[in-house]
């Protein structure tokens, strides 16, 4: 930036430009702090949805552990049972 040959008056809209400028850049820096809280926000949210359908997995892979387990008891005791005339 060539101050040398300016006067008073082109420095001072220079001042004002660079003013608004940083107006400008400010704006912008808090729209993108709100778009990162929104993101953070949005972020542990999904994080907590996860974890929910992880619990779900989880029982329902316990739930068909247990009916796999009464299904094989329950061909044993059809076995038996055919096996014997009943």
């Amino acid at each position: 930036m060539d101050l040398s040959n300016k006067t008073a008056a082109e420095i001072s809209n220079e001042i004002v430009s660079v003013e608004k400028n940083i107006k400008i850049e400010i704006d912008n820096r808090a729209i993108i702090n709100n778009q990162i809280y929104v993101l953070s926000r949005r972020i542990l949210e999904l994080d907590i949805k996860k974890r929910e359908l992880m619990i779900g997995k989880s029982k329902s892979s316990d739930n068909i552990r247990k009916l796999e387990l009464d299904k094989s008891i329950l061909r044993s005791a059809f076995w038996s049972t055919k096996e014997s005339g009943l």
